[in-house]
């Protein structure tokens, strides 16, 4: 049995530091199929998430889901080639709430895919490695805090890291070592304890 790793260049290698998923699966002593994208988007989360599961439904023991950006938007440049673009322009003739646009972008997919992942009785464990969450009182914000299987619903680790100096240099906010094995070891206890 593997785990399946799905999200952006937080859940990657960078040069010499090791993602948390890969000591996530190494403390839980199962294979690591990772399919993260480093600078993609939600949508392709969603779509490789379901997509190696319907290719291999009884592969995974467990799917580990980093959020991205909802500002990016996803395309595909070839077979199975995705490419994301950060949309930044705000030109219109409305005005615009640019951070509850993109929670609204990103919050149904979290929903709907942790109801699909459940429906297909694949545990998992789900968090923000950017920020996609934006406060407030809606009927979503309620379901998202209410996902069990979702570690830290309105936090991400790019901000938490950004509140420790945890990145790897002034010039690559990426996570260090130090933050990624603190991730990985608390994401570990948060679905220890989810499934005792």
């Amino acid at each position: 049995m593997s785990i399946l790793s799905v999200g952006c260049s937080f859940l990657c290698d960078r040069s010499e530091i090791k993602p948390q998923v890969f000591f996530i699966a190494e403390q839980l002593k199962l294979e690591l199929v990772n399919k993260s994208i480093p600078g993609n988007g939600n949508v392709h989360i969603v779509y490789n998430t379901m997509t190696a599961i319907l290719e291999n439904p009884d592969k995974y023991k467990l799917v580990l889901i980093g959020w991205s950006n909802p500002a990016r938007w996803d395309f595909v440049t070839a077979p199975n080639k995705w490419f994301a673009i950060k949309m930044g322009s705000t030109d219109t003739n409305k005005p615009m709430n640019i951070s509850d646009t993109l929670f609204r972008h990103w919050a149904p997919q979290a929903v709907l895919l942790s109801n699909w992942l459940r429906s297909k009785n694949i545990p998992f464990v789900m968090w923000n490695s950017l920020k996609t969450w934006d406060n407030g009182d809606t009927p979503l914000h309620n379901e998202i805090k209410n996902i069990k299987e979702f570690y830290l619903p309105t936090e991400c680790h790019i901000e938490d890291l950004q509140n420790k100096k945890e990145y790897i240099s002034e010039v690559d906010g990426h996570p260090n070592q130090k933050s990624q094995n603190d991730w990985a070891n608390n994401i570990v206890e948060f679905y220890r304890n989810q499934n005792i």
